[in-house]
C-alpha cells in the first residue's frame, strides 16, 4: 500500500511516469496474496507505466523481477549468472509452480 500511495498521481518518479493503475493494484495484491511462504518477501516497487514490480535478488546478476500489468498477465524475467530465463502467464490465484523454482534458483 505503500508504493500505492507513492505512486497515486502522474509524475511521480519525477519525470512523466503514470499513476499506478487501480487495476494493477488489485492484481498485485491477489498475486501477494498467492506468493508462498516459504519465499522471502520480495522488494516492491512501481513501473512508470504503472505496474507493480516484485523482485527477489542475491546478487545484481542473480535476481528474479515480476511486474503485475492491469490486465491480470504476470510478466518476469530471471538473470542467474548468465543465463537468462523470462516469460508471462496469466495470473489465476496461484503462484506459477516455475517461478517459484527460479527465485529458489538464485536464491541459494
Amino acid at each position: 500500500m505503500e508504493v500505492a500511495r507513492e505512486c497515486a498521481k502522474s509524475g511521480w518518479d519525477g519525470y512523466a511516469a503514470s499513476p499506478l493503475k487501480p487495476e494493477a493494484l488489485e492484481y498485485a495484491l491477489t498475486f501477494i496474496r498467492s506468493i508462498p511462504f516459504d519465499l522471502p518477501l520480495p522488494e516492491i516497487s512501481a513501473t512508470s507505466a504503472g505496474e507493480i514490480t516484485f523482485e527477489w535478488a542475491a546478487t545484481a546478476r542473480r535476481l528474479v523481477t515480476v511486474a503485475v500489468a492491469d490486465n491480470g498477465e504476470v510478466h518476469y524475467a530471471c538473470l542467474n549468472g548468465l543465463k537468462k530465463t523470462f516469460g508471462s502467464h496469466p495470473l489465476d490465484g496461484n503462484f506459477e509452480p516455475e517461478l517459484k523454482a527460479l527465485i529458489a534458483s538464485v536464491l541459494v
